[in-house]
Order: C-alpha cells, then structure tokens, then sequence
C-alpha cells in the first residue's frame, strides 16, 4: 500500500523510467534465446538479438553460451542495462515444509539456516525463494512453506557474466513460474489451476505450488486457466492478448520471455535473487495533482497578511525575549549541568547491568549443561537469551536450562539436525531472563 507522502510526491514519469526496457535471456532446453522487452503502458515491444540451439542434452557451458551471446548485446543494446534471465523448470528443486508459525517473523533466515535438513545443499550453495501456503486455521501452530531452490553453480557464471559487462541482473525466474504470475496478474484471483503441455499446475498467489504431470497432451500448446470459484475456463494467452498489446513476433516466443513481461508488469513473481515481492504499482497521478493544487491554494491563502501587523508580532516578540533572555542563560546552564549527571549515571548503570551479566548467564548456562555439549554462540538482547551449540543429545536440554533459576520459555527455535561431521545434534534453543533472579544472582 503507498503511503499518503508517496501518493502526493508521485513521479508522473516513473513508470516510463522503471519501464524503459530490459535484456531478455531464457535458457530453455535445447535453446536460448535473447531479446530486448519493453512495456509502456499497455504496449510491449520487442527486440529479437539472437537465438541459439543445440542437441537436447548437449547444452553448451556458461561461458561458450554467453561468449555466442555477448557480441548481440554489446553491439545493439544501448538503452538499458537491466537483465532478467529465465532458466528452465529442470533446474529447480520444489520442498514443501512444516515449521513453527513464530518461524514466519524471520522465515528467510529460518530457512538459509534449515537448508540442508529439507535439501542435499548448504545455504551457501543455493539460491532459493520460497510461498507461505495459505492456511485456514487462523490458530494453527504450524505453516506450509514451498520451498524452491536453484544450484548456485548453475546460474552463477550467467550473472557474472553479464556483471563484468556492466550489466545487473535483476530477477531470476522459470517460464512456468513466470507463466502463474501473469495468470494471476490478468484474471487478478489468487487460487487458479493451469492447465498447460507439461502438466497442471495450481496458482497460489502467482505462485506454482502443485505440479501434476498428466492430463494435458491435448491442450496444443495452449494454457488453460480453470477458476476453482466458478469453474470457468480461459485461454491465458487470448485474455493476456485482449489487456495488452503485444507484438506479433513475441507473441510466437511468449513461452520464452513470459518472465520479463510479468516482471515488468509489476506481478508478484518468483526470484531466485530477490525477496520475489513486486513493488506496489504508481498511485494515480491525477490523486496527486489534486492533492498539491490544494496544498498551492492552502498555503497561497496565507500570503495576503498585512506586513504591519507583522512587524508590530516581531516588536512584541523582541521585547518579550531581551526580558527573559537571562532567565534561559540560567536555565541553559543547569539543563547542561543535569545532562552531564544523567551521562555519568548511564555510565554506571551500563557498567553495572553490561558485562557482570553475560558474564553471569554463561557460567549459569556452561553449569547447567552436559560435557557433552559445545556452545557455539550465546546471544542476549534484552530480557531474550539465543543459545546455539551441538550436543550427543539436545532434547534433555530443554528441561536442564528450564530448571535455571534464571532462566524461563526454553524451547528450541528451530528443529535440531545432526551433524554428519561431529555426530551430535546442531540445536538453537531460545529462553526468556528471569530478571528478579538474576539480579539477586548478581548481587551474590
């Protein structure tokens, strides 16, 4: 939603300039193709620079693909620098997981650190996004995530690529990701069912959370789009050819590029190298003029005042200020006085509830737990306490750190996964200070 600030202040231009133009790479199975997109209002055009294809099978490495590819960019594209590269649904590998609902306020962090007990990667390894499956129950204990991850190894080499070039890429996607923002883009309803060549697919929230590989050979190459509201049936292509206008040759390679147009549409589409949320689009830009034509007239209203009687406020004012001007010097003087006192006091105080403190908490924690067990990482904040470590058994650990007499709400923040190097658990366990307890154990 904008803000009040943004609707007043509105670019009329903005969306010529976000819209200008940009590089269009999909690497499909046995072919790849690149082209320059651009959408103005309801147009799109498009640029076709060149296309490459080979063997199923035998795709060609990173650096031969973009070393054919390059010489067309550098020597035909002048107008824009943004890139978008679309890699095929092969490459992608779908997760759906089960965590805590308090895992939602920090989920990408969650999930980077969960990466290899739902996948064979690291964190490191991947790039990945991911759709909080929409759940009934408004009391639920546990959320459904789709969880999508992608090799780095495999698109790594493109963006770099393109980056020594001087060129950014913004968003990577897959043309069937691409292909469920646009449906839910121009049918603007949030749960659809696609019925496409390779398979059916249910939309939720422009984003493909099901993919059934049966059913579909007779669609001649067309996608279906079914409304589970009122079990109506649309061709996606004819209803996105009747909002938009589109050029005739990409309307031929819209199973290519399909990623570039949502994109630049402003749809919510799934990115590999991006948080995979649109931006909200341009507020109407005659709100705008209305809103600063009544701010001109507001503040023209004011300007009539008659300069007499202001000078005869600044008289009054002046008078007023010489009068108490000495009164403020004093008080100037002791407000300094109580500033340096209440820094000196923080000073104190700091040093007093600072260092003491962890220094209590750990050897509270390193008491209690088993020799069995590594701490990697004490955190406090506040009254919250994050504990992080391995141990031959982390699940014991709950009930020790509960019997704490400073410690209260153990549980582990996340699940615990064993590591294959050390053969213990890997565990996150969060607690809240007892903070009358702990201060009597300092005081101690």
């Amino acid at each position: 939603m904008k803000k009040p600030l943004d609707i007043l202040f509105a670019n009329p231009f903005e969306r010529s300039i976000k819209k200008r133009g940009i590089l269009s790479l999909s690497i499909q199975d046995g072919e790849a193709d690149l082209s320059v997109i651009e959408v103005r209002g309801k147009r799109v055009s498009f640029e076709s620079l060149i296309k490459e294809e080979w063997e199923p099978g035998k795709r060609p490495s990173p650096e031969t693909l973009m070393s054919s590819l390059m010489p067309a960019v550098t020597e035909h594209v002048t107008n824009t620098k943004d890139v978008l590269l679309t890699v095929p649904d092969s490459w992608i590998l779908r997760r759906e997981c089960t965590l805590p609902v308090t895992a939602l306020e920090n989920i990408r962090d969650v999930l980077s650190f969960e990466m290899d007990h739902f996948t064979p990667f690291t964190s490191e390894q991947v790039y990945f996004d991911f759709h909080v499956r929409q759940n009934g129950s408004s009391d639920a204990e546990t959320c459904n995530i789709t969880l999508f991850v992608i090799n780095r190894e495999l698109i790594s080499p493109f963006i770099d690529i393109f980056t020594k070039n001087g060129f950014k890429v913004l968003c990577c996607t897959t043309n069937q990701a691409a292909l469920c923002s646009i449906a839910r883009g121009v049918l603007e309803r949030d749960i659809l069912n696609l019925k496409t060549p390779q398979g059916n697919i249910t939309v939720e929230s422009g984003i493909p959370v099901s993919i059934t590989n049966s059913g579909t050979s007779g669609i001649d190459g067309r996608v279906i789009v079914e409304i589970p509201e009122t079990s109506e049936e649309k061709d996606l292509y004819e209803e996105l050819f009747r909002k938009l206008d589109i050029d005739d040759a990409l309307k031929d390679r819209l199973h290519l590029h399909a990623g570039s147009i949502s994109y630049m549409l402003g749809y919510r589409i799934l990115n590999f190298i991006g948080s995979g949320k649109s931006e909200d689009g341009s507020p109407p830009l005659g709100l705008s003029i209305l809103l600063f034509l009544i701010i001109l007239v507001a503040m023209g209203s004011l300007l009539p005042i008659p300069l007499i009687k202001g000078e005869k406020i600044n008289s009054s004012l002046k008078t007023q200020i010489d009068s108490l001007k000495p009164r403020a010097l004093e008080a100037e003087k002791t407000r300094k006085e109580i500033e340096e006192i209440k820094k000196k006091l923080s000073i104190i105080k700091e040093f007093k509830t600072g260092s003491p403190q962890m220094l209590l908490i750990l050897k509270e924690i390193t008491t209690i737990v088993p020799d069995d067990t590594w701490l990697t990482r004490l955190e406090v904040r506040g009254r919250s306490v994050t504990i992080e470590g391995y141990s031959d058994s982390a699940t014991p650990l709950i009930s020790l750190l509960e019997n704490s007499d400073i410690l209260k709400n153990v549980s582990f923040s996340s699940t615990t996964v064993k590591d294959r190097r050390t053969n213990k658990e890997r565990f996150r366990i969060k607690a809240e200070l007892q903070m009358g307890k702990a201060d009597e154990t300092e005081g101690k």
